[in-house]
C-alpha cells in the first residue's frame, strides 16, 4: 500500500510548515550543461556550462556522474541502452542523452516544468551538429 506522503508528492503536493499541505514549487528546467562527444573514439569536442549554474556541493556529484556516462559510452551496448531510454531522473537533475551516427550530446538540465522541451532543444542541437560533422 502507498503512503500518504507518497501520493501527495506525486500529484506535486507537500506538507509545510504545521502540517499544512501546499502546493510543490515546481522549477522550470533549464539546460545547465552540454557535453558533446565523439561517438567513435570518446573524445570530447564541446563543453558548455552555464555560468554560476552549480553549487559547490552539486558540482563534486555532477562530474562524477557525467564521468560515468562517458565511460559507459565507450561500450556499444550501454550506449545503445541509454539512447533508448533518452534521459534519465537522478535526484534534482535530469540528464538527457542523445545519440546520432557519429555522435552523443549529454546534457544537464535543473527544473522540471517543460523537460520534454528541454530535451527536444538538446535533439535539435545534436542533430545540427551531426550535420557539422559530416560535412568535415
Amino acid at each position: 500500500m502507498i503512503a500518504t506522503e507518497e501520493i501527495l508528492a506525486r500529484i506535486g503536493v507537500v506538507r509545510g510548515c504545521f502540517g499544512f499541505l501546499r502546493k510543490a514549487r515546481v522549477e522550470r528546467a533549464v539546460v545547465e550543461q552540454i557535453y558533446l562527444v565523439e561517438r567513435s573514439t570518446g573524445r570530447l569536442l564541446d563543453q558548455q556550462i552555464q555560468p554560476n549554474a552549480l553549487l559547490p556541493d552539486d558540482a563534486a556529484r555532477i562530474t562524477a556522474m557525467v564521468t560515468c556516462f562517458m565511460a559507459f559510452f565507450r561500450h556499444p551496448e550501454q550506449l545503445a541502452h541509454y539512447a533508448r531510454l533518452g534521459h534519465i531522473q537522478i535526484d534534482d537533475r535530469t540528464y538527457g542523452i542523445c545519440v546520432s551516427d557519429h555522435l552523443v550530446l549529454l546534457s544537464v538540465i535543473r527544473g522540471s516544468a517543460g523537460i520534454q522541451t528541454r530535451l527536444a532543444d538538446c535533439r535539435d542541437r545534436l542533430t545540427e551538429a551531426e550535420l557539422a560533422y559530416a560535412k568535415r
